[in-house]
């Protein structure tokens, strides 16, 4: 994972997005792991790691909003 990062941090792509899946899935399939079970793995992590946050967020900011909070 540490090296996926370092390559997707020299990438010209913003966050790296693609090329750290794309290493993530060669080091699994590397690692011995069937490849369709790598792509699911490596799109459910990249799913709860940078989606459902902004998602929890999202709803935390309205509540917050609609307490006056904000």
């Amino acid at each position: 994972m540490t090296l996926a990062s370092m390559i997707g941090g020299a990438a010209p792509v913003p966050g790296g997005a693609g090329v750290i899946e794309v290493g993530l899935i060669a080091g699994l399939t590397s690692a011995g792991v069937r490849q369709d079970q790598a792509v699911a793995a490596v799109f459910i992590e990249r799913l709860y790691t940078a989606y459902l946050p902004l998602i929890r967020g999202w709803g935390a900011l309205a509540h917050m909003r609609r307490s006056d909070y904000v």
